[in-house]
């Protein structure tokens, strides 16, 4: 199993835990979050039958801090030009019209340590809500979230700190915590978005790969929800992985 860490004492534990791995700055791995969410409310649950906890997987750890121009970066990266990577038939672009969103085509590469920084900063109640606002911001709205003013912004709005000197203090309070969780995942997950779906009353659950269909999500949830009490096996970590979801 995965080197995650358990829930904080004191919260009332929801029915379903969804553990992602991922990076602020990956398209696919907010693709992934999107149909997630879109498989979550087809089930009919929400925040108090699933707990999402978000942990920092870096696709480009040597990128630099300020970040890329889009266009340079495909071309460098994927041999494609910014209207190709843009244009409204390539298959990321597809995906997220499938979703009802576009990705903002004027955003930056950025360097996500930052904005993974503010998440792990924030109290474990705001972060899954701070997580999702950061990457919309950035992935949507073309924000710049490496940019301490952008993520003090985007935590205003939810509520959760104004204050721009307390914010500072509490990103780098929380640098060696994420410089541990990032260095336990990394050997370990080849590649984000990467999702452990477990439930609460024995820990069994399914590890799934990239961003799966919106069904495939919604499967996978019921059958790690009806499996509730089941233990796992000794020698595994629980269900046995569905045909399809590798």
């Amino acid at each position: 199993a995965l080197p995650l860490p358990d829930p904080p004492a004191g919260q009332p534990p929801a029915p379903l835990t969804v553990d992602v791995m991922t990076d602020l700055s990956c398209p696919l791995a907010y693709l992934g979050l999107k149909r997630l969410s879109a498989a979550i409310a087809s089930l009919g649950l929400d925040a108090t039958a699933v707990r999402l906890r978000f942990h920092p997987v870096f696709v480009n750890p040597l990128m630099d801090p300020d970040g890329e121009e889009m266009g340079a970066y495909m071309l460098r990266r994927r041999n494609l030009s910014l209207a190709e990577y843009n244009d409204a038939a390539y298959p990321l672009n597809v995906a997220a019209a499938a979703l009802n969103f576009s990705y903002a085509k004027g955003r930056r590469v950025i360097h996500p340590r930052r904005a993974h920084l503010a998440v792990a900063a924030a109290a474990e109640r705001d972060r899954a809500p701070l997580y999702a606002a950061l990457a919309r911001a950035y992935f949507e709205e073309g924000e710049d979230i490496s940019d301490v003013a952008v993520l003090l912004r985007v935590a205003a709005a939810l509520g959760f700190e104004r204050d721009e000197l307390r914010l500072r203090r509490a990103m780098d309070g929380a640098e060696g915590e994420l410089s541990r969780a990032s260095r336990r995942l990394d050997p370990l997950v080849d590649a984000v978005p990467h999702f452990l779906v477990r439930e609460s009353a024995s820990g069994s659950g399914l590890e799934l790969h990239g961003p799966l269909e919106i069904a495939e999500f919604a499967d996978a949830l019921r059958t790690v929800r009806d499996a509730a009490g089941t233990p796992p096996p000794a020698d595994g970590f629980g269900l046995q992985q569905p045909p399809g979801m590798l």
